[in-house]
C-alpha cells in the first residue's frame, strides 16, 4: 500500500473510487461540493440501511462510473479503538476493488483523541499494522495487491507539516514491520547472527549509526558472566550487539536502550513444558523493539542521541548447560546463584545495564524485556509492565503512551521485593522464594546493576506477541520507543 496526500485543489479526474466516512450527520461537506450526484446516490443508499454509520462497517456502491466505498464512524467523533476498527474494514474492503488508486476523504472526519496531523500519522500506522503477513517462508506465498491510497487533506492545513505526519508514519510502520519481521522469524533462522546482520545492515543505511557486535571470545575477556553463563548450554555463539546513533551535539548524553535477546527459550536446566514452548521464539522481542527503533530512527534522520545494546543468545540444555545452584560472577562484579535457568533474561540484561552506565554515562537508560510470566497474569495483554527508579523519567515514558497509544502500566519495584533473593552462596539468587510479585521481583533485580542513573524496565510479556491462534508479533512496544525519543 503506498499512502500518499493530496490537497482539495488538486486534479481529481483520474480517480474512480471513493472512500467516503458516514456518520450519523452524513457526509462531509467538501465532498458534497465536489461531487453532489455521488453524495445524492449515496443519501438514497444511505437511507434504505439500518444503522448504515455503524462503526466497523463498509458498503461498496457505483454511482455514474465511481466506485464508493462508504465507511461507518458512528453517532460521533470515533475513539482510537474504533479507528482501529474503522481502518481494519477499509482494508477488507479495498480488497473487493479493482482500482489501483482511491481517493480517501477519511481524513475530513474527526477521531477523538487525535489532532489531524496525529490522524494522518496513527492512520498510515494503523493500516500497516492491519495490513500485515509475514509469509517469507511459505511456499505459495501471495503478492500484496497494489493499490495507491491518496488522503485528501482538510483546507487549512500545512502541506508540509502534512507531509511530516505522514513520514513519521511510514517510518513507525517500517519499525513495526522489522520488529514483527525479526520476532516471527523461526529460532533456526533468526540466531544471535540474525539479529547482529539485521542491526549491521540497519548502520550501513545511515552514517550516524555506528556498529559492533562483541562474539564468545570478546564476552569471555571481557568477563560478561551474566550473558556466558546463558549461552553455554547452546552450540551457537552468542552477540552483544552496539549500534550508536549520533545525530546531535556529542555533548548531549544518549538515552541507552537494552533489548532482552533471548533467541529462543527452552528454560536450560530447568525445562519448559512442552506446550507453547514454540512460542519462545518470541524471548527476543525485547531485541526486535531495540532493532525496530533503529529502523525508525535510520528513516527519520532524528536529531538525538541513542544507543541500542542487545544482549543476544540461546537458552538451551545440555552438558555444559548452567545448572540450578550454580554461582556466577557478572559484569558488575556481583555474584548472582541461579537458582532458576529459565531466569535467564535477567542475567543477560544486568551485563548489558552495567556495560551501558560503565561505557556511556546515558541521559537515562530503559531495558525490554518479555522478562516474566507474571506480568502476563498481572496485566493480561492490555498494557506493558513499567518499572522505574526515577518519576521524572516514568512521567516521560507515560506522555510517551499516551501519544503513541503504546499503553504501559507503572508497577512497583520497591527494595523489598528482593528480600527473598538473599542466598547463603552469592551476593544473591536469580530468583525468589514463592511466586508472589515476580515481575516487581525481576525488576529488583535489574535494579541492583543501576546506580546513580534514571532508568526504566518495561516488562513486554503480554504485550510484545499472540498465543495460540494469535501466535504472532505485536510490534509493541516500538511506537513507544520511537515516540520517548522523539520527545527529546
Amino acid at each position: 500500500m503506498d499512502i500518499n496526500l493530496l490537497k482539495l485543489n488538486d486534479n481529481f479526474d483520474a480517480f474512480e473510487t471513493f472512500v467516503i466516512p458516514f456518520n450519523s450527520k452524513g457526509l462531509p461537506s467538501v465532498f458534497k461540493k465536489l461531487y453532489p450526484n455521488q453524495a445524492n446516490d449515496i443519501h438514497h443508499f444511505a437511507s434504505s440501511l439500518q444503522k448504515p454509520e455503524e462503526i466497523g462497517k463498509f458498503h461498496i456502491l457505483a454511482s455514474e462510473g465511481k466506485q464508493i466505498i462508504l465507511l461507518g464512524f458512528g453517532e460521533k467523533n470515533p475513539s482510537y479503538k474504533e479507528f482501529k476498527r474503522i481502518i481494519t474494514a477499509l482494508s477488507q474492503a479495498l480488497k473487493n476493488i479493482k482500482s489501483e488508486k482511491v481517493l480517501n476523504f477519511l481524513l475530513h472526519s474527526k477521531i477523538e483523541g487525535l489532532n489531524a496531523l496525529e490522524s494522518i500519522s496513527h492512520y498510515t500506522q494503523i493500516f500497516n499494522h492491519t495490513e500485515y503477513k509475514f509469509e517469507y517462508l511459505k511456499s505459495n506465498k501471495k503478492e500484496n495487491k497494489k493499490l495507491s491510497d491518496n488522503l485528501v487533506i482538510p483546507n487549512g492545513l500545512n502541506l508540509s507539516a502534512c507531509n511530516k505526519a505522514l513520514k513519521l508514519g511510514k517510518s513507525v510502520s517500517e519499525g513495526v514491520t522489522m520488529m514483527r519481521d525479526l520476532a516471527n522469524m523461526p529460532a533456526n533462522i533468526c540466531t544471535p547472527e540474525y539479529l547482529a546482520n539485521a542491526a549491521k545492515k540497519i548502520a550501513q543505511e545511515n552514517k550516524k549509526f555506528s556498529f559492533r557486535a562483541y562474539g564468545l571470545k570478546e564476552l569471555t575477556k571481557m568477563k560478561m558472566g551474566g550473558i556466558l553463563s546463558v549461552t553455554q548450554g547452546s552450540k551457537r555463539d552468542p552477540r552483544f550487539i552496539v549500534l550508536e546513533y549520533n545525530g546531535t551535539a556529542k555533548s548531549k548524553k544518549p538515552i541507552v536502550f537494552c533489548g532482552k535477546g533471548i533467541t529462543f527459550d527452552t528454560g536450560g536446566i530447568s525445562l519448559k513444558p512442552a506446550p507453547s514452548m514454540d512460542e519462545m521464539k518470541f524471548d527476543m522481542s525485547g531485541a526486535a523493539s531495540v532493532i525496530g527503533l533503529c529502523k525508525a530512527l535510520a528513516i527519520l534522520d532524528a536529531k538525538v542521541n541513542f544507543v541500542a545494546i542487545i544482549p543476544a543468545c540461546e537458552n538451551m540444555p545440555s552438558g555444559t548447560a548452567t545448572r540450578p545452584g550454580d554461582v556466577v560472577t557478572t559484569y558488575s562484579g556481583k555474584t548472582v546463584e541461579v537458582l532458576n535457568t529459565d531466569a535467564e533474561g535477567r542475567m543477560i540484561l544486568c551485563d548489558a545495564l552495567t556495560y551501558a552506565q560503565e561505557k556511556y554515562d546515558p541521559l537515562a537508560i530503559i531495558d525490554i524485556a518479555t522478562l516474566t510470566g507474571a506480568c502476563v497474569i498481572a496485566l493480561g495483554h492490555l498494557h506493558t509492565g513499567l518499572f522505574s527508579n526515577d518519576l521524572m523519567l516514568i512521567n516521560k515514558i507515560k506522555k510517551a503512551a499516551k501519544l503513541s497509544h503504546d499503553s504501559v502500566w507503572h508497577m512497583p519495584s520497591d527494595e523489598e521485593y528482593g528480600d527473598t533473593m538473599a542466598t547463603h552462596y552469592a551476593d544473591f539468587a536469580n530468583i525468589g522464594t514463592g511466586r508472589a510479585a515476580g515481575a516487581s521481583l525481576a525488576a529488583q533485580f535489574l535494579s541492583r546493576f543501576i546506580d546513580n542513573v534514571p532508568w526504566a524496565h518495561l516488562d513486554i510479556a503480554g504485550t510484545a506477541y499472540g498465543s495460540g491462534q494469535n501466535k504472532i508479533s505485536s510490534g509493541r512496544p516500538v511506537p513507544l520507543l520511537i515516540q520517548i525519543l522523539l520527545d527529546q
